[in-house]
């Protein structure tokens, strides 16, 4: 049995929103970014949640991006810590719409993980973007992690 999905009526608006520069993105939950301060280790992540015709390895692309994501951080004072309780996730979505686009979303999760209880969602931000398919890289997507994590973090980290 052949399952069809129609996404192309969704994707079609997304695409001219984000043609016509409409896109946003919002902070969940607002002010809790507080729960950043004084955090300087994570076990930080990039996630490849749902690659739908993309001719790039998702494998190799989050490798890359992982590896890019740790490095837009260092200089920050940010670093990586293996199985540190604050865990933090760039969660990348991407689909080729044609042979000269690509839609993509990235959503950054702060997690605080308790062996011994359920694990909770701090703070949440993302955003979506469209580019040429050239133009589509690890090193551009883990930089947008790396930004959008920054403007939080450095509210509630001023003096670093």
């Amino acid at each position: 049995m052949t399952r069809t999905c129609h996404r192309w009526p969704m994707l079609t608006g997304l695409i001219l929103a984000l043609l016509t520069g409409q896109s946003s993105a919002q902070v969940f939950p607002q002010g809790n970014g507080l729960s950043m301060s004084g955090v300087m280790q994570f076990d930080l992540h990039v996630q490849v949640a749902s690659w739908q015709d993309m001719t790039i390895d998702p494998m190799e692309f989050r490798l890359l991006a992982q590896r890019e994501f740790e490095s837009r951080l260092k200089p920050h004072g940010i670093r990586r810590q293996s199985a540190s309780r604050d865990y933090l996730v760039c969660k990348i979505n991407a689909l080729r719409t044609d042979n000269a686009t690509i839609a993509y979303t990235t959503t950054l999760e702060f997690w605080g993980l308790r062996s011994t209880d359920v694990h909770t969602l701090l703070w949440e931000n993302g955003g979506l973007g469209a580019v040429a398919a050239a133009d589509f890289d690890a090193d551009g997507v883990a930089g947008e992690c790396a930004d959008t994590f920054m403007q939080e973090w450095s509210k509630w980290n001023p003096s670093s």
